[in-house]
């Protein structure tokens, strides 16, 4: 079920948009770096900008990284227990990318 938003009935792949968004913000490390700035005071928002940044950039270990301690501190912030596994295994999702990290 979406918004209602027209966009929604036939969506470019988020890649695509992950990119273009990247791109508009001077590339994935500069949308990050948004993102980690708006976690002080809005985290969800954070967190769905860092979803961006992975999708433009999945092969950057630095960037996973940062991506999933943004997921850590949204699932410390959380008050459900479901909502906190969700995120903390968002996070270890993402980390599984790069055993090595």
């Amino acid at each position: 079920m979406g918004s209602g938003c027209p966009i929604e009935f036939q969506p470019d792949p988020r890649t695509e948009v992950a990119t273009e968004l990247a791109s508009l913000s001077g590339g994935p490390r500069a949308l990050l770096a948004r993102a980690i700035e708006l976690a002080f005071h809005n985290v969800p928002l954070a967190c769905h900008l860092a979803d961006y940044v992975m999708e433009a950039a999945p092969d950057d270990s630095a960037i996973v990284e940062a991506v999933a301690a943004l997921y850590t501190e949204r699932g410390a912030r959380e008050s459900s227990l479901m909502a906190t596994n969700l995120y903390r295994s968002a996070a270890a999702g993402a980390l599984s990318r790069f055993p090595s990290s």
